[in-house]
């Protein structure tokens, strides 16, 4: 167990043990530069944002017991983010993933499920790139937009939910 935030820079890792369990008052995972890559089998369950990477980078929540929890969920900013979800992924106060000002990808599997106050998955701006989303499992919001992005595709499988207050917002691409 750790208690306080784990700070990643450059091309750092971060390996979470499904036994693993990161716990905070602020920000459990913090990338400060580079593209991290941070991969949880266990639990991250702060106060602030759980996992906050500055620069892009890759999280992987893996297995159906792995939890990302906090006011915010995953927060990924100013360079391509990717996040695939097998498990659950949370934002109490704000958006369960946010990628913003770049573009990138969000897989939801089929026993994975992506909630937030504000917004399931939210790309803020992908600055003219694509983005993407593809869920087979549960994405919503208990008052902003399922996923909500100003260019991409988002593909919604058979037996998968998208739900939302304000449904889905797609600037620009293909639903």
């Amino acid at each position: 167990s750790i208690s306080g935030t784990v700070t990643l820079t450059g091309s750092g890792t971060l390996d979470n043990a499904i036994t693993g369990r990161i716990t905070t008052t602020g920000t459990g995972v913090y990338g400060i530069s580079g593209t991290p890559t941070v991969t949880n089998a266990g639990s991250i369950v702060v106060g602030g944002t759980a996992i906050w990477l500055n620069s892009g980078g890759r999280v992987a929540n893996t297995g159906t017991t792995a939890l990302i929890s906090g006011g915010t969920g995953i927060s990924i900013r100013n360079a391509n983010g990717t996040v695939s979800n097998d498990g659950t992924i949370t934002g109490s106060a704000g958006a369960g993933v946010v990628i913003d000002y770049a573009a990138g990808s969000v897989t939801n599997s089929a026993t994975g499920t992506i909630t937030g106050a504000t917004g399931g998955v939210n790309f803020g701006d992908t600055s003219g790139a694509v983005a993407t989303v593809i869920n087979y499992g549960l994405i919503a919001s208990s008052g902003g937009y399922a996923v909500n992005m100003d260019r991409g595709v988002v593909t919604n499988h058979a037996g998968a939910t998208m739900s939302g207050v304000s449904g889905v917002q797609l600037g620009t691409g293909k639903l």
